[in-house]
């Protein structure tokens, strides 16, 4: 019987193989038809206006350079949300149809549009942003600071997919950066050095990796520039046209006066006194992405300010520093670690998930409800300022939801560790030594071993990590602090040495990379222990390939682009091979260096292939299943993991040591949850008790509607890009009902917090949390009302709003700027 069994399962899928084989054909055969069609047409392709719907076609964008300049007003307030159609992002899924909507654009409701650019996240998703071709017309010199495609083409073209990447730093997430003066500003040269007796693993092409010892050259400034601190106190980010990287706060004027040479070169050629031409920033030539496509700095500074150029910043670096953050897998699975250790560096996180719910201020901590500021969710201030909520079977929902996230990111070794994520900087001090005194090696101020951040004790061993981490990248170091660094390093950041080969174990730039830095002694301590033996990888990679643009290559870029994305894919090898029982670290090396080949692939077309023994020994550690916590980092069903619970590798072995405890609520001495403290009115509450219970019309529309949205909210991605307009469409077809927001407000919150006992309260937060938050200060007696009529908090000796009273300070520096005039111009006329 069981022969028997065995060979009717057998047959079973031999006919299952047989079918696929069929199916797998007769796709490939309609992919070819339907191929063949695409490639017939010849016209304009038109998007029919009737495909676009509220549900799935509208996304939220990001106030950005592109959508300042486009004069797109972005916001994140759900109640003043306004759709454009200036831009339309298509997602490929036909590179047949992809090669002719950038041949020839397409319509849209009369109105022609070309292809503009794709991001790097973007291209992951195989998305184009095209834009209107009127407002492409408009504002491209704006966008591209007085450069055409014909003049790139002219001297010499480029790279087809740097030069969408540059461009597509428009599309950064970004603010205004109001008191930028581009006349204050130089380029100069990067400062490379080359450390001579550096001992590496090299990688040839053949894939042979040799421990030995060679030069290796680092640009030390790769993507980082200055600004004068009293141009700004805090590191950040900018994107100016062609110019992109981190800004860090270095005293240089100081620096050139004390040495006795306050003269510059820029990367052209000019030279300029730092004082008396009063520059503020220097930028570097590694920022200034498209610097061979002017004659001159001058020539860029004249067209910024002809085509109204901006700049902006973003990530500005203004945390008050040391506190905790997360590990993650790769960090915590190349370490060489004991049970007892992994028990210790796990211990926040497990005491974290037991006293979940122990407490009142446990609770409130978990909301992130503790300390809040503007920058806090409404949520969160609302239960700091009257923590009764805590009571609200939603907020208890919560908190349940935060603990099971608690235990997946454990599980996932997302562990609690005292630390901090900032900005990697180099070693400015040596960079001025060359910039202003023609140093070829600077000794700087850090030595080969040391860093410098200001929230860690001098000789204190920090390890600093950064994501994404492949191979075995802990770099353990000496924190240097005293007075005469701290004098020139001022800002929160990690500062590295310019002896050091730090940047090619972890891989950086100094763009704007950021860095996880902690003393943890655990974590220190097996750091050390793993990085015995290891030394940096070093391989040679391709150089980007120059090449006209024009439709075709745009398209072959875009492509290749595509093709090559799927970073994911080696990074997933890699982490299999790492949770094998002995990780074979030699082929992790490959691994690694393949990874970093496939991120520049679509620029450098440069992947030397692989030979046949090696593919066949990656092929046999990399053909199998994820490791079983896949199921916690990255939600992959039981079905495709492996069962490697009895493993001994670091994550199977800590995925034991998390508890999974039930939670037991004790809140404490918290007054009972009063209702009426969330509406407008408290003495009307009991009149929307009333209303609710014989509704009209119009409420019953208003409570249906939410509901409705409620019961498909599931579809909707809380972080999702189309979330914003989902939630703002909402509130306007409720305003359109009644567009009393007081009232609207009040009768919802009642009839879901209060009749209902709704668990599932997302909506009304997200849309009424300004609402509901005011509506407790005012029933707490916290709000004035200015005189403009405004509410505002009440503060000690204030007595108008913010509006007000910036109005009013705006007008105060008018007018001391008028009486100055005046001073000036009396004088004038007495001489």
């Amino acid at each position: 019987m069981e022969s028997e069994s065995q060979d009717n399962n057998a047959q079973k899928i031999k006919a299952l193989r047989a079918r696929r084989a069929s199916l797998i054909k007769e796709i490939n055969r309609l992919n070819k038809l339907f191929r063949e069609f695409a490639n017939t047409n010849e016209r304009v392709r038109t998007l029919d206006p009737n495909s676009i719907n509220d549900k799935h076609n509208i996304i939220s964008l990001f106030e950005s350079v592109l959508t300042r300049t486009l004069e797109l007003k972005a916001s994140d307030n759900i109640k003043e949300m306004n759709v454009y159609d200036d831009i339309i992002i298509v997602k490929s899924y036909s590179e047949e149809i992809l090669k002719q909507l950038i041949e020839r654009g397409f319509l849209f409701n009369e109105e022609k549009y070309l292809f503009f650019s794709s991001s790097a996240g973007q291209i992951r998703e195989r998305k184009g942003v095209f834009i209107k071709e009127s407002a492409y017309k408009k504002h491209s010199n704006t966008l591209m600071c007085g450069l055409t495609i014909e003049k790139i083409n002219e001297l010499g073209g480029m790279n087809v997919n740097k030069f969408l990447a540059y461009l597509a730093l428009s599309m950064t997430a970004s603010a205004p950066w109001h008191s930028f003066n581009i006349n204050k500003c130089v380029v100069v040269e990067d400062f490379s050095s080359s450390l001579h007796t550096t001992l590496v693993d090299h990688i040839d092409e053949q894939y042979n990796v040799e421990r030995k010892e060679m030069p290796v050259t680092i640009n030390h400034t790769d993507g980082c520039g200055m600004i004068l601190p009293s141009k700004s106190q805090h590191s950040f980010m900018t994107r100016l046209p062609w110019i992109k990287g981190l800004l860090v706060p270095f005293d240089f004027a100081k620096f050139a006066k004390d040495s006795g040479n306050t003269i510059v070169t820029d990367i052209y050629g000019k030279q300029y006194d730092i004082v008396k031409d009063k520059i503020e920033v220097i930028f570097t030539k590694s920022q200034f992405k498209m610097w061979k496509y002017y004659s001159s700095w001058q020539e860029y500074q004249r067209l910024y300010k002809k085509n109204n150029c901006q700049a902006a910043q973003f990530n500005k670096d203004d945390s008050e520093g040391y506190d905790t953050v997360r590990l993650n897998y790769q960090f915590f699975q190349t370490l060489e670690i004991t049970d007892e250790e992994i028990q210790e560096l796990s211990k926040p996180t497990t005491e974290l998930i037991k006293g979940l719910a122990s407490s009142k201020e446990k609770m409130l901590e978990a909301l992130g409800a503790t300390q809040v500021d503007n920058k806090s969710s409404y949520l969160q201030r609302a239960a700091n300022l009257y923590p009764p909520l805590l009571h609200t079977p939603f907020l208890k929902r919560t908190i349940k939801m935060i603990k099971a996230s608690n235990i997946r990111q454990a599980k996932a070794a997302r562990l609690i560790i005292d630390g901090l994520y900032c900005f990697v900087i180099p070693d400015l001090y040596a960079f001025c030594e060359h910039v202003f005194l023609g140093i070829e090696n600077p000794k700087g101020l850090l030595a080969n071993g040391e860093v410098y951040c200001r929230h860690f004790k001098n000789d204190e061993e920090v390890d600093c990590l950064r994501s994404p981490h492949l191979y075995r990248e802990h770099a353990v170091r000496v924190n240097r602090l005293d007075n005469r660094i701290s004098q020139w390093f001022t800002v929160n950041g990690v500062f590295t040495s310019v002896h050091d080969p730090i940047s090619r174990l972890l891989q950086f730039d100094v763009d704007g990379d950021k860095v996880l830095v902690s003393s943890n002694k655990t974590l220190v301590g097996a750091a050390h222990r793993s990085m015995e033996s290891i030394v940096p990888l070093y391989y040679t990679g391709g150089t980007a390939l120059a090449e006209p643009i024009n439709h075709e290559s745009l398209f072959k870029g875009m492509v290749e682009a595509y093709r090559s994305s799927n970073v994911g894919e080696y990074s997933n090898k890699i982490t299999k091979a790492w949770n094998e029982e002995g990780a074979d670290i030699n082929l992790i090396k490959i691994l690694t260096c393949l990874a970093n080949y496939a991120v520049d692939f679509a620029k450098t077309r440069y992947c030397p292939p692989v030979p046949e023994d090696i593919q066949k020994k990656i092929n046999s550690v990399t053909s199998g299943k994820l490791p079983g916590f896949f199921v916690y980092a990255k939600d992959k069903s039981a079905d495709r993991v492996n069962n490697d619970a009895d493993s001994n590798t670091p994550m199977a072995r800590l995925r034991k040591n998390i508890p999974n405890h039930r939670l037991h609520f004790k809140p404490g001495a918290l007054e009972p949850m009063d209702y009426s403290m969330l509406i407008h009115k408290k003495d009307e509450f009991e009149n929307y008790i009333a209303r609710i219970r014989n509704l009209n019309d119009a409420d019953r529309l208003i409570l249906d509607t939410f509901d409705n949205f409620n019961k498909q909210k599931h579809q909707i991605k809380v972080f999702d890009e189309k979330a914003l307009y989902q939630y703002s469409k909402l509130y306007k077809d409720i305003a359109a009902i009644n567009p009393n927001v007081v009232d609207v407000t009040d009768l919802i919150i009642t009839y879901t917090l209060y009749i209902k006992k709704s668990e599932y309260a997302e909506t009304i937060w997200k849309i009424f949390g300004r609402e509901m938050l005011l509506n407790i200060q005012r029933n707490m007696s916290l709000l004035m009302t200015c005189q403009c009529g405004k509410e505002t908090l009440r503060k000690k000796g204030k007595v108008r709003c913010e509006d007000c009273s910036l109005s009013l300070r705006r007008e105060y520096k008018k007018q001391k700027e008028r009486e100055r005039r005046n001073k000036k111009n009396a004088r004038g006329h007495i001489k």
